[in-house]
C-alpha cells in the first residue's frame, strides 16, 4: 500500500474565493459528487506526474511503483497497482494524499483496516502519443481513468476522469479551432451523423485521428502517419517499448460495450474534467450517450438506464451549435446531467471565440479590405477557420475570484498578515491562478476547507 501526496504547485500561496458556490439552488446538482469529482482530477493529475517521470526518466523502476496499472499501451511497465484509496473526506473537502494498491494487497487487508477508506477500482487508464518530429521522439501522456466505487447502498458509481492540459503537445491542440465532424476517425471522417462538428484539436486528442491544418491535403496527411509510424518505430528499438496507439475513444467504447453488463439499475456514471479535460469530458458524455441512443446507426438497443452525469471544470467551448443543440436535446429528454462550473475571471472558459471576426464591424472601408483580406487567407490556409462558431453546454454555474499571490507564508504555510490583519499579497495576479484547479475552482466548492 503505497501513499502519495496528491500534486500541489504552489498553490498554498494563491488566494482562495470568498464567495463560495451555492450548488444547492441547482436542481439535481450535488456538492458531494462536486468534491468527489474534483479530488479525483486532482488525483488524475497526480497521476500524469508520476506516469511521465517514469517514462521519461531512465531510472524507471524508481517511479514505477509509484503509477497505476496500464494493460494495454506501454507493455512493460510492471505496476499491478489498480485500486485507489482515499479518505471519506474526498466528498467535502480538499485532501493532500491518496493510496495505490494491488488486488492481492486489497484482498489481504481486513474489512476494518479497509473501512475507513473510499475504494476505487481501476477499470482502465488512457493515454495521448505525441509526436516530436523535430527530435524523432515520442511523448506518451497519460489523461486520466476509469474507477468504479460501490458506496454503502450498492450503488456501482463509475468516475470517467480527465486532468488538464500539462504539455506543449497538449496547449498546440488546444487551438486547433478549425472543426470537424463530431468523432471522426480515419474511418469515418464524418463522425456521428447530426451530431454536428467540434474543435479538430479536441477531437484529435480523443479519437487520435490527425488530419493535419490542411484538411484537404491527402498526400500531407498521408505523409504525416507515415512520420508518426517511423518515429514509434525508432522509440520501440532505442527503448524497448512496445508502443499501442490506443485512442481514449477505443478506451471509452470498450468500458461500454464490456464494463457495462447488466442490470444497470443501480449504475450511475459520472463524467468529469478540468480544462481541457472538461472539453474531452463533455465529448465522452456525448460518446457515450449517442452510443447508446443509436445516434450512431449500428442497431445498438440502448441499456443505460441512469442519466450520465457530467460536471466540468473551467472547461473551454467545445463545438458548434449543431453539436450543442443535440447535447441540449438528450439532456432535455434527461439522459444526461450536465454543470458546467466557471470562473467568470478565467480566459480558457471563454476561448474558442464564441463568433468569429466576420462582418458588422463599424470601419472605413479600406481597414476592412485589409481585415478582410487577411481573414479570406487564414480561412484558405486553415479550411475556414473563421467560419466557425463554438457554444457552451451544460448549467452554467458561475463564480468570480480574481486570484492573488500571498507575498509570504509563514512557516505553518499560513499568509504572513499586515498590522490590519490582511494577508500581504502581491500586487499582481496571473492567468494561471484563476484557472488553478486547487486553490480557484476547489475552492469555490461550498464549504470549502484544505488539509
Amino acid at each position: 500500500m503505497i501513499r502519495i501526496d496528491i500534486l500541489a504547485e504552489n498553490e498554498e500561496s494563491i488566494s482562495r474565493p470568498v464567495k463560495k458556490l451555492a450548488l444547492d439552488q441547482y436542481p439535481q446538482a450535488d456538492s458531494q459528487i462536486a468534491w468527489e469529482l474534483g479530488n479525483l482530477i486532482r488525483i488524475a493529475a497526480t497521476d500524469y506526474k508520476w506516469f511521465n517521470d517514469w517514462f521519461t526518466n531512465k531510472q524507471e523502476d524508481e517511479f514505477e511503483k509509484f503509477v497505476l496499472e496500464n494493460k494495454r499501451q506501454l507493455k512493460r511497465i510492471d505496476s499491478n497497482k489498480n485500486w485507489i484509496c482515499t479518505s471519506k473526506e474526498i466528498t467535502k473537502k480538499v485532501i493532500g494524499e491518496y493510496f495505490i494498491l494491488s488486488d492481492e494487497e486489497m484482498q489481504a487487508k481486513k474489512s476494518d483496516e479497509l473501512a475507513k477508506f473510499y475504494r476505487y477500482k481501476i477499470l482502465k487508464t488512457y493515454e495521448f502519443v505525441a509526436y516530436y518530429r523535430l527530435k524523432w521522439a515520442v511523448d506518451i501522456d497519460r489523461f486520466g481513468f476509469i474507477a468504479e466505487r460501490i458506496d454503502e447502498n450498492n450503488n456501482r458509481n463509475i468516475f470517467i476522469v480527465f486532468r488538464g492540459t500539462r504539455e506543449l503537445a497538449e496547449w498546440l491542440n488546444n487551438v486547433q479551432f478549425k472543426q470537424v465532424g463530431f468523432l471522426s476517425t480515419e474511418e469515418k471522417n464524418q463522425g456521428f451523423p447530426n451530431c454536428g462538428q467540434i474543435s479538430l484539436g479536441f477531437n484529435k486528442m480523443y479519437t487520435t485521428f490527425r488530419p493535419g491544418i490542411l484538411l484537404r491535403n491527402k498526400f500531407i496527411n498521408n505523409l504525416e502517419q507515415t512520420v508518426n509510424e517511423k518515429v514509434i518505430e525508432l522509440i520501440e528499438k532505442s527503448r524497448g517499448f512496445d508502443i499501442e496507439e490506443k485512442s481514449i475513444y477505443q478506451a471509452i467504447n470498450e468500458f461500454y460495450f464490456d464494463e457495462l453488463t447488466e442490470p444497470l439499475d443501480n449504475t450511475n456514471i459520472y463524467i468529469t474534467g478540468h480544462s481541457l479535460g472538461g472539453a474531452l469530458a463533455t465529448i465522452a458524455t456525448m460518446d457515450i450517450v449517442a452510443t447508446d441512443r443509436n445516434l450512431k446507426g449500428d442497431n445498438i438497443k440502448p441499456k443505460l438506464k441512469n442519466p450520465v452525469t457530467l460536471y466540468t471544470f473551467a472547461s473551454p467551448r467545445l463545438g458548434d451549435n449543431v453539436f450543442a443543440d443535440k447535447f441540449n436535446e438528450l439532456t432535455s429528454n434527461n439522459y444526461i446531467r450536465a454543470f458546467r462550473l466557471a470562473n467568470s475571471e478565467d480566459l480558457v472558459t471563454k476561448v474558442p471565440l464564441s463568433v468569429w471576426f466576420r462582418t458588422g464591424i463599424d470601419i472605413d472601408e479600406e481597414s476592412w479590405d485589409i481585415l478582410d483580406g487577411a481573414r479570406s487567407t487564414f480561412n484558405a490556409v486553415t479550411g475556414g477557420v473563421f467560419e466557425t462558431d463554438y457554444q457552451h453546454v451544460g448549467i452554467p454555474i458561475y463564480f468570480t475570484h480574481q486570484a492573488r499571490r500571498y507575498k509570504k507564508l509563514n512557516e505553518e504555510g499560513e499568509p504572513v498578515q499586515d498590522q490590519g490583519g490582511k494577508p500581504v499579497m502581491e500586487d499582481t495576479a496571473t492567468l494561471g491562478d484563476n484557472h488553478n484547479m486547487t486553490a480557484s475552482y476547489c475552492g469555490a466548492l461550498p464549504n470549502s476547507t484544505f488539509t
